[in-house]
């Protein structure tokens, strides 16, 4: 028993020692903020814990230039489930137009993991919540019995209909 008490201690270390290798690197300060973006993309798509690529996602998505949308949907579209499922929600909680159109584009395109658009989905009615929202997802949810059913729940818990 007394083994296991060392085990959160050296997660808490290496979650710790993680999160300051990424965001103390060394020529961070001289680096255009484009450059940023990148090393930040690379970092999702490299083989590092999730829960620092979700606090690295984080730090993207806060990112204020061209080009943050198009990388995290980069990273909705990857193959990568969860961290693609992430990325929609990074996107809703940027709250641009071009963040909704990236998301739109998940949602309509047939080649895109299920769970993703569902994501997806769930990423517009949350954090637009608008009624022409509602009739794109109803549109772009038929013919697909698990999306329709997403939609259905979207409907009754988010728009209250």
């Amino acid at each position: 028993m007394k083994a296991k008490h060392w085990i959160p201690c050296l997660l808490a270390v290496l979650v710790a020692g993680g999160a300051l290798w990424l965001f103390l690197t060394p020529g961070e300060a001289e680096a255009g903020s484009s450059s940023k973006t990148s090393e930040i993309v690379a970092y999702l798509k490299g083989d590092a814990p999730m829960n620092l690529k979700l606090c690295a996602l984080n730090d993207l998505r806060k990112i204020d230039e061209t080009g943050v949308e198009a990388a995290v949907e980069g990273l909705a579209r990857g193959s990568d489930r969860r961290l693609a499922i992430y990325a929609c929600t990074a996107l809703g909680k940027k709250k641009t137009t071009v963040a909704k159109t990236k998301l739109k584009g998940l949602v309509g395109s047939s080649s895109t993991d299920k769970q993703v658009r569902k994501s997806a989905m769930t990423a517009i009615a949350v954090h637009w919540k608008s009624l022409g929202d509602l009739t794109y997802l109803d549109q772009k949810s038929k013919g697909d019995s698990d999306l329709r059913a997403h939609y259905l729940f979207l409907k009754s818990k988010i728009y209250k209909q």
